[in-house]
């Protein structure tokens, strides 16, 4: 085979190789907006609770374009908030990157637990550039609380966060964000929350992610740390201990 048809067909393997990744990518952001596993909120454009509406304030601005027009084109849509550059993990201090990501959410926070995710209601945000989702959490333990704005960790709590899938018109449309990823109902997650004074409700910690906690028993998990079963496990049990110290300035913002 002369050189130039060896060039010919591996040239033609790589159109095929991208014409591939491309149906592959508009495949998966069809599935994401059409999963079963990930069920729809029907809502009618406007119409929300006054929490809601309370929350939506929060996520102004996240988008570019109004998700209604672009379901104007399409019966489902994508739309992604890309994360800070940063990882959470990685510091400048002295600690080691875990414990000192487990002070930024012991620091940045207001509660931290880990908790249940019962049920969600997903909405348009008021701009219409978004979509939030308001999750129902039930508190499994309490590893950190500030009693000065906290008096006690309700029974079940709601937390707001951006991202969500909704169905409009009998379109779907599905956000989410990069830095707090969607949450699955029925999973347990290590929780660093700061509260919502007008609502009482809850948002991440700053600087905080959510991550899965998989222990039967999280408090026993806690409280015996010498083999932690996930990194959740591990930076709840550093929590628990870092949680009775003095907190100084945390990226972000803090308490001190």
């Amino acid at each position: 085979m002369s050189k130039r048809k060896l060039m010919l067909i591996i040239a033609a393997f790589a159109v095929v190789g991208c014409l591939v990744g491309v149906f592959s990518m508009r495949q998966a952001a069809q599935d994401r907006s059409a999963s079963p596993k990930d069920d729809a909120t029907s809502i009618q454009e406007g119409i929300m609770t006054d929490s809601q509406r309370e929350h939506s304030k929060l996520y102004k601005n996240f988008g570019n374009r109004k998700i209604i027009d672009l379901l104007k084109k399409t019966d489902g849509v994508v739309v992604e908030r890309d994360a800070p550059n940063q990882n959470p993990f990685l510091t400048e201090d002295t600690e080691d990157p875990l414990t000192a990501s487990a002070r930024r959410a012991v620091c940045g926070s207001d509660v931290v637990l880990v908790g249940l995710v019962l049920k969600k209601e997903s909405q348009l945000t008021e701009d219409g550039f978004f979509i939030f989702t308001d999750y129902t959490i039930s508190p499994l333990t309490t590893i950190k609380i500030d009693v000065l704005k906290i008096a006690k960790v309700p029974e079940s709590l709601i937390l707001s966060q951006p991202g969500g899938k909704i169905k409009i018109n009998g379109r779907t449309a599905y956000a989410e964000d990069k830095m707090n990823p969607n949450l699955i109902v029925g999973q347990k997650y290590l929780f660093p929350l700061r509260l919502i004074p007008n609502t009482q409700d809850f948002v991440a910690g700053v600087n905080s992610t959510f991550l899965p906690y998989t222990a039967d028993d999280p408090r026993d998990d806690v409280e015996n740390s010498s083999s932690p079963k996930s990194v959740a496990s591990a930076q709840a049990s550093i929590s628990k201990k870092l949680a009775g110290e003095p907190c100084s300035n945390v990226e972000g913002g803090v308490k001190q």
